[in-house]
């Protein structure tokens, strides 16, 4: 237990901070779902001491104003460069930097690995590392932030590199308290989202608001779409494919650019059991075989597309990804959602359905000063891929 005195123009009483290893009930108060005591208990039984989660507690007296979940991460010697890249430019000087940082920061760590925290969700794009009480104001929430990063760096965690993500645009002073405490921004992409109109009732009013060309192309999938079967799956059907699910998803997984943490199939099956009607799974079937699925999470009027997998092959003759986009939007129309959360890549596709990017910022920080330094250089050099947004709609 740690206690924090603050900056009294900021915060009138003292806070303690504290770090647990078990999700409180608490947790699920007004929390968004990726916060919630749920999603955190399925989250944290399926990573099987791979991972684990930790949750910073912010209390005033006896009174929690902020809660937040950070994954812990151990990076062996071995497996650093199967991360994939590590910057979104293709640029020579960063191919070759990023091999001479992955080997120094090996040789540093090569007996105990590297410690990595992230504060938010690895799985899951959006401001999910903390949660505030509502009624404060932005300072005081830049301040709390802070403190736990503070509180993380200096307790026995010890560790080598604290990954905040993802800022979004309501959040500015908050990333300017991080940066003062040398966090460094990270060139990171946008999030695809989509707001859905209220004049939308039905799959028809979604197709029929496309121009002419979009409209076509719609069509065109659809009609590469037969001979697919989809259908949601029950907990039961989750359990029995379980296998194909994980491997269809390590399809997708292993040709991310940046790879942090792959799930096993128990995390779809815990998510099911913990959240209920709340997750759903859809499996694409050709012949009774399934060739790909995709996983949704619904939470008041949101629709979140969460994790899928694809066979490559079927996903070119059969249109197989541009197809669950499309359902995607049907199933939140279903569900009556008035926005959809894509999440990041593939932005260029997504947008061809309708999805516009929101800029969130990630952060990172090496708790080395002199790796930190080397970062923030490098980090200056790095620009995220470009790619054209397409308007569909008329």
């Amino acid at each position: 237990m740690q206690v924090c005195k603050t900056n009294r123009k900021v915060v009138s009483t003292p806070i303690r901070i504290e770090i647990k290893n078990e999700v409180d009930a608490f947790a699920a108060i007004g929390a968004p779902i990726y916060l919630s005591k749920n999603y955190l208990a399925a989250f944290q039984e399926s990573l099987a001491g791979k991972s684990r989660l930790l949750f910073p507690i912010v209390y005033k007296g006896a009174e929690v104003i902020a809660f937040g979940s950070i994954q812990e991460i151990r990076i062996d010697y071995a497996s650093i460069h199967s991360f994939g890249r590590l910057f979104s430019s293709d640029k020579t000087i960063l191919v070759c930097i990023e091999g001479m940082l992955k080997s120094f920061v090996s040789s540093l760590n090569r007996k105990t690995g590297i410690k990595l925290l992230v504060v938010g969700n690895t799985q899951v794009s959006g401001p999910y590392g903390m949660w505030f009480k509502e009624g404060l104001n932005e300072t005081e929430k830049a301040f709390y932030y802070d403190a736990v990063l503070q509180k993380i760096e200096t307790s026995d965690l010890n560790p080598d590199i604290v990954i905040v993500k993802d800022l979004d645009a309501s959040q500015p002073i908050i990333k300017k308290a991080l940066v003062a405490s040398k966090y460094k921004e990270i060139g990171a992409l946008p999030i695809m989202k989509m707001n859905v109109p209220a004049l939308w009732k039905s799959r028809e009013d979604y197709y029929h608001a496309f121009s002419s060309k979009y409209r076509i192309r719609a069509n065109s999938a659809r009609k590469k779409f037969e001979g697919i079967e989809r259908r949601e799956l029950t907990f039961e059907e989750i359990i029995l494919y379980k296998e194909t699910i994980q491997r269809l998803y390590t399809n997708v997984y292993t040709r991310a650019r940046f790879r942090l943490f792959q799930v096993q199939n128990n995390y779809f099956i815990e998510l099911k059991k913990y959240l209920k009607d709340d997750f759903k799974v859809f499996g694409y079937f050709h012949k009774d075989i399934m060739v790909s699925f995709h996983t949704l999470l619904f939470t008041s009027n949101l629709c979140e597309a969460h994790l899928i997998g694809l066979n490559y092959e079927f996903n070119k003759s059969h249109a197989l990804y541009q197809n669950m986009l499309y359902d995607c939007v049907e199933e939140a129309l279903d569900q009556k959602s008035t926005s959809i959360d894509f999440g990041r890549t593939a932005m260029e596709i997504k947008s061809t359905v309708g999805a516009f990017p929101v800029e969130a910022d990630v952060l990172l920080k090496f708790t080395n000063p002199l790796l930190n330094t080397i970062a923030s250089f490098i980090l200056k050099k790095n620009t995220t891929e470009k790619w054209v947004q397409r308007h569909p709609f008329k």
